[in-house]
């Protein structure tokens, strides 16, 4: 299970040695002020699509795991790049986090702790449509 630790602060993916070697990265930390908004999800890899043109740094195995860091385009016809770092399993429910990170700028987790840590971050909870190409699971 992925752990989000959440301080006054910055906010963490703390990922277990397993998820990191899947995921071909360490853990994750961003200063809290990035965030910009979050939402939950029922089933957070239902989120993580790979739109063509994109690139995923990590393993992607329906109905298994979603991890990795996926690099793509935008949204259809808006030009730039989007980078969304992803650790789910299954079909667990999960949160969304939308940033204003100069590298990543979406992180979609697997976690019972959602509700609890919605709650902790105080900021909007639905993210404006098509930012950064998410999708509405």
């Amino acid at each position: 299970m992925v752990r989000v630790e959440l301080t006054d602060t910055a906010l963490t993916v703390r990922l277990h040695w397993w998820e990191k070697a899947v995921a071909r990265r360490s853990d994750l930390t961003v200063p809290r002020r990035a965030i910009l908004s979050a939402r939950p999800l029922h089933n957070a890899a239902a989120a993580v699509e790979r739109p063509a043109g994109s690139s995923l740094s990590g393993i992607a195995i329906n109905g298994v795991t979603r991890s990795g860091t996926l690099t793509g385009p935008m949204a259809p016809g808006v030009r730039g790049t989007t980078s969304t770092f992803a650790v789910c399993h299954g079909s667990e429910p999960g949160i969304e986090i939308l940033l204003d990170h100069p590298t990543v700028q979406r992180i979609v987790v697997a976690t019972p702790d959602a509700d609890q840590l919605l709650a902790r971050l105080s900021v909007d909870r639905e993210p404006a449509g098509d930012l950064y190409g998410t999708h509405s699971p």
